[in-house]
């Protein structure tokens, strides 16, 4: 009956914030488009991410600030049980990353590796010896990281490829990315 059905629902509940991260925090930087942002949010939610930090698409073109509004039917309960914060600028936002004492990891987007090699401050997230500090924001942008965030970063990391495809869309970049985090980190699974 409803009783059932309520319970079964808080059980559900109660599992997986036993399962939520605030260790390791998403930060999306320029993501336009309502369906990538929605996509992305959603792999967040479903890998356990509690915080999200977003800097409005719309603001570095000059536009204003945009409402985040999800048009899915999971869109409530995600804006219901994650932390979403909105910035109308890449500095606003490094403000609040810095306030909460997170280190900043841009993610790159382009190619198998870095123009030019690989420098000191870069790494693969499939690196075994990957080492997640207590407070991580890692930073996705929609058409790439801007030099802003480049410069706050702690660290570059990026996702290894094989392929000839080009970039990857974001929502698969987020997916990819926190999934190699939590292989890195299992600890990081339940670190609310």
């Amino acid at each position: 009956g409803e009783g059932g059905a309520r319970r079964s629902g808080e059980r559900l509940a109660e599992y997986v914030l036993s399962k939520r991260t605030d260790r390791i925090g998403l930060v999306l930087e320029g993501v336009s488009g309502r369906a990538g942002e929605e996509a992305a949010l959603r792999c967040a939610d479903q890998l356990g991410v509690q915080r999200v930090w977003r800097v409005d698409p719309l603001h570095a073109e000059g536009q204003g600030s945009q409402t985040l509004e999800l048009a899915s039917s999971s869109g409530p309960l995600i804006q219901k049980w994650m932390e979403i914060s909105s910035h109308r600028s890449t500095s606003g936002c490094i403000q609040a990353l810095r306030a909460e004492k997170r280190e900043i990891w841009v993610l790159m987007t382009q190619g198998t590796r870095p123009q030019g090699g690989l420098s000191a401050n870069m790494l693969s997230l499939d690196n075994p010896g990957l080492v997640l500090p207590s407070k991580l924001a890692l930073v996705i942008g929609g058409s790439g990281v801007s030099e802003q965030m480049r410069v706050a970063a702690n660290r570059v990391v990026y996702l290894p490829q094989y392929g000839f495809g080009g970039p990857l869309p974001v929502p698969l970049m987020c997916a990819m990315a926190l999934q190699l985090l939590f292989v890195a980190c299992p600890v990081a699974r339940g670190d609310l």
